[in-house]
């Protein structure tokens, strides 16, 4: 736990760079406490006309009010005389010692990151053959397609789409064209097209009519093009052969 040290105005000096400090009184309080509490700057002009008023208490808490250490934190808990400060004492010194309990408390260790995944991994069932010459994965452009799966039926897929970029990607315009040359192309008035850095989106067959796309699953091709129509990457697979 945390060390409580009671302290008077008089030796206030010697306390005055510890990281917290909670002071009992306004501006006006006896034996110096009203001096430190101006000294401080924590009150303003309208915090000090309302804590003068009869039947006032409040709370108020600044941060390095004397500019002796960076992230100390001051509390002032006052009221209109004594009697109401001993109400704010009682009204908010809890909430005050929680936000002290928090502040002190050592930093959460964050978990390890975890091992990286491979962006593309081979699909088993459907293995993807990049077929516009680039020398590896990092040659290719920033999104390229990463999987394509089926579930039951050529009615019943989705085409994984990564993206291994430093940063989001919009694709709205991009096109994805397959056998026949029936193509989709991403809505160029939704926002919601959004691929993160690093991340995927997948497209299943349920978002889009079946007379724009169709995939045989057992052979065939899809290419991806950017909103000028530029061929990003295209893949093949053939299951028969």
């Amino acid at each position: 736990g945390l060390e409580v040290i009671h302290a008077t105005a008089d030796d206030f000096d010697q306390y005055r760079t510890q990281k917290f400090i909670v002071i009992l009184g306004g501006p006006d309080a006896p034996e110096g406490v009203g001096d430190i509490v101006r000294d401080s700057g924590i009150l303003k002009i309208d915090n000090v006309d309302y804590i003068r008023e009869k039947g006032h208490r409040a709370r108020y808490d600044g941060t390095n009010p004397w500019g002796l250490l960076p992230g100390q934190r001051v509390w002032i808990l006052a009221g209109s005389d004594r009697n109401l400060t001993r109400e704010a004492h009682l009204t908010y010194g809890g909430a005050v010692a929680e936000e002290v309990l928090a502040l002190a408390a050592p930093p959460a260790e964050h978990p390890s990151e975890p091992e990286p995944v491979d962006p593309c991994p081979m699909d088993e069932k459907n293995p993807l053959n990049h077929t516009l010459g680039f020398e590896s994965a990092e040659a290719r452009g920033d999104v390229y397609i990463c999987q394509v799966v089926y579930s039951e039926g050529s009615e019943n897929w989705q085409i994984k789409l990564y993206n291994q970029g430093e940063e989001d990607i919009n694709l709205k315009r991009y096109k994805i064209t397959g056998t026949g040359d029936r193509y989709y192309r991403f809505n160029a008035y939704v926002e919601t097209n959004i691929i993160k850095a690093g991340g995927y989106y997948t497209l299943y067959a349920a978002e889009i009519s079946t007379s724009t796309l169709r995939l045989p699953p057992a052979r065939g091709y899809l290419t991806l093009s950017d909103p000028s129509d530029n061929v990003i990457d295209k893949v093949e697979w053939d299951l028969l052969s």
